[in-house]
Protein backbone atom coordinates (compact mmCIF):
# COMPACT_ATOMS: atom_id res chain seq x y z
CA UNK A 1 0.00 0.00 0.00
CA UNK A 2 1.36 3.47 -1.10
CA UNK A 3 2.22 5.74 2.10
CA UNK A 4 -0.11 8.93 2.93
CA UNK A 5 0.85 11.91 1.67
CA UNK A 6 0.08 15.32 3.77
CA UNK A 7 -0.26 18.49 1.85
CA UNK A 8 -0.63 21.26 4.27
CA UNK A 9 0.54 24.01 2.27
CA UNK A 10 1.07 25.44 -1.54
CA UNK A 11 4.61 23.95 -1.28
CA UNK A 12 3.03 20.23 -0.67
CA UNK A 13 1.04 20.66 -3.40
CA UNK A 14 3.38 21.88 -6.08
CA UNK A 15 5.94 19.09 -4.78
CA UNK A 16 3.20 16.02 -5.32
CA UNK A 17 2.30 18.13 -9.19
CA UNK A 18 5.66 17.74 -10.17
CA UNK A 19 6.15 14.71 -9.15
CA UNK A 20 2.91 13.45 -11.02
CA UNK A 21 4.43 15.39 -13.92
CA UNK A 22 7.59 13.68 -13.83
CA UNK A 23 5.95 10.10 -13.65
CA UNK A 24 3.72 11.32 -16.21
CA UNK A 25 6.38 12.29 -18.59
CA UNK A 26 8.62 8.78 -17.75
CA UNK A 27 6.01 6.91 -18.47
CA UNK A 28 5.72 5.61 -15.02
CA UNK A 29 2.31 7.25 -14.94
CA UNK A 30 -0.77 6.86 -17.11
CA UNK A 31 -1.88 9.94 -18.60
CA UNK A 32 -5.54 10.06 -17.58
CA UNK A 33 -4.58 8.99 -13.63
CA UNK A 34 -1.79 11.80 -13.77
CA UNK A 35 -4.69 14.39 -15.03
CA UNK A 36 -7.40 13.39 -12.51
CA UNK A 37 -4.60 13.58 -9.77
CA UNK A 38 -3.42 17.43 -10.85
CA UNK A 39 -6.96 18.19 -11.18
CA UNK A 40 -7.55 17.24 -7.09
CA UNK A 41 -4.17 18.66 -6.37
CA UNK A 42 -5.75 22.12 -8.42
CA UNK A 43 -8.79 21.79 -5.95
CA UNK A 44 -6.81 21.24 -2.29
CA UNK A 45 -4.49 24.26 -3.64
CA UNK A 46 -6.88 26.24 -4.00
CA UNK A 47 -8.93 25.15 -0.76
CA UNK A 48 -5.82 25.70 1.50
CA UNK A 49 -5.55 29.49 -0.15
CA UNK A 50 -8.77 30.02 0.54
CA UNK A 51 -8.36 28.72 4.28
CA UNK A 52 -4.98 30.67 4.28
CA UNK A 53 -7.13 34.26 3.53
CA UNK A 54 -10.24 33.05 5.37
CA UNK A 55 -7.47 32.92 8.78
CA UNK A 56 -5.74 36.83 7.28
CA UNK A 57 -9.34 38.19 7.27
CA UNK A 58 -10.30 36.86 10.55
CA UNK A 59 -6.77 38.12 12.02
CA UNK A 60 -7.50 41.41 10.62
CA UNK A 61 -11.21 41.83 11.52
CA UNK A 62 -9.78 40.69 15.28
CA UNK A 63 -7.34 43.63 14.87
CA UNK A 64 -9.72 46.02 14.05
CA UNK A 65 -12.14 45.55 16.45
CA UNK A 66 -9.39 45.91 19.30
CA UNK A 67 -8.43 49.14 18.09
CA UNK A 68 -12.06 50.38 17.96
CA UNK A 69 -12.43 49.19 21.52
CA UNK A 70 -9.19 50.40 22.76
Amino acid sequence: MASKKRFNNLKDCRRYLASVINRVDSGELDPQIGGRLGYLVNILASTIKDGQLEQRIEELETRMQKSKEA
